[in-house]
């Protein structure tokens, strides 16, 4: 019992994380409506389908999925308004955890490179034609960044390829099932 008692408690732990979280996101995105915002995340946080789902011990791992994806948000926004490298750092590293702890933290991978992108190509259309030439740093940076959120899923599927190939040989139950095409090696052996 005491075991379901600290399950419920991090999940608690993360909802609450969360919630602010999404406040936070919410501010950013529309900083002159704080009680509007303030409602909305009070919502996410008390409605009883939510609230009744955080406590059940085998969910923790979506809801520390969706705090690791907001944190990851939050950081990339920060690198796109600031220009701050290690924002873009731990956007990229909280979106690796982001991705590994729930598949569709892949799906948001290629969200945000989606999005950076087009922050770049906006930031290149805004400083076409200045004089003296603008520094295209900033537009080098955000396709850079870009290129390491689309390689998550890549690092994902290898691992997740040789996660499968590595326990291909030793599954008892897939020898009588699964013939494999090309010889396998015995990786236990």
């Amino acid at each position: 019992e005491d075991i379901e008692a600290r399950a419920k408690q991090k999940g608690i732990s993360l909802h609450a994380a969360q919630s602010l979280l999404l406040y936070g996101l919410l501010q950013r995105s529309s900083p002159r409506t704080p009680a509007p915002n303030l409602v909305v995340a009070g919502l996410f946080a008390s409605l009883f389908i939510s609230s009744e789902m955080v406590i059940w011990h085998h969910i923790t791992g979506y809801i520390l999925f969706t705090v690791l994806a907001s944190l990851s948000l939050s950081r990339l926004l920060d690198f796109l308004e600031t220009g701050r490298e290690r924002a873009a750092d731990a956007s990229v590293l909280l979106a690796i955890c982001a991705a590994f702890t729930y598949e569709l933290g892949n799906v948001y991978c290629l969200l945000a490179a989606l999005a950076t992108v087009v922050s770049a190509l906006r930031l290149k259309q805004e400083t076409r034609g200045q004089t003296p030439p603008p520094d295209f740093g900033g537009v080098r940076r955000r396709v850079r960044l870009a290129a390491m959120l689309a390689l998550v899923p890549v690092l994902y599927a290898t691992v997740s390829l040789f996660d499968f190939f590595s326990r291909l040989g030793s599954v008892q139950a897939s020898d009588a099932r699964v013939k494999p095409v090309w010889p396998v090696p015995a990786w236990d052996k």
